[in-house]
This record gives C-alpha cells, structure tokens and sequence, in this order.
C-alpha cells in the first residue's frame, strides 16, 4: 500500500505532516491543490468534457482522432480510436463521461 505525504511548514518554522492512502493534493503552476476527478462539460467543441483537477488531468475529445488526451509530466498522451464513431460525449450524473453507440452494440465510458 503506498502512502502519500504532504508537509507544510508554519509560520513559527515548525512543520505539519498529512499521511493518506490516496493522494489529496496535486501539483500545479499554482503550487500544491486538492485532488478533484469530477468530470465537467463544457461548451467547447474540441473537448467538451474534462476532469481538469484530477491526480492526471483528462481531457475528453469528440472525434476517433482524439478520445481523450491525459496530461502527464512528460507531455499529453492522445488516445485514439480510427474504427469507431466518435461524437461529444455525455457527461451522466454520477460523473461518469459515455460515448454511445460507437460500434455495433457498443459503448465506451469513463468512471472515476
């Protein structure tokens, strides 16, 4: 089981250790955020759906070329899908991202 730290030092030099099993903050230009995988829709026809405050940010394509896209430290990794029929994809109310009918009695989807 990994175990993830957080340090934090005080005003008065002291400094505060946080220990969880899952990570609770990331790494941002910002300096350290809370962890936030709830996936959103947006209006914008290149990714319409997204999960920018995740652990790794995904971003959620509309066309096979560009399923979805994770941002790592190294540079985005594209997912692709040249077979199947890709459109906007549907953010339910759990969170969870579907693209419907991409094949033959076929779905895909995301679930955090």
């Amino acid at each position: 089981m990994s175990t993830f730290v957080e340090a934090r030092s005080n005003a008065d030099g002291t400094v505060t250790q946080s220990l969880s099993s899952q990570p609770q903050f990331r790494r941002s230009d910002k300096g350290l955020v809370p962890v936030d995988p709830a996936v959103r829709g947006s209006a914008d026809r290149v990714t319409p759906a997204a999960a920018e405050g995740a652990l790794r940010p995904i971003r959620f394509g509309a066309t096979p070329s560009r399923v979805a896209e994770l941002a790592l430290d190294a540079g985005p990794v594209t997912l692709s899908a040249p077979g199947l029929k890709i459109g906007a994809p549907v953010v339910e109310a759990d969170g969870a991202v579907v693209y419907k009918d991409v094949a033959v009695d076929t779905g895909l989807s995301y679930r955090v």
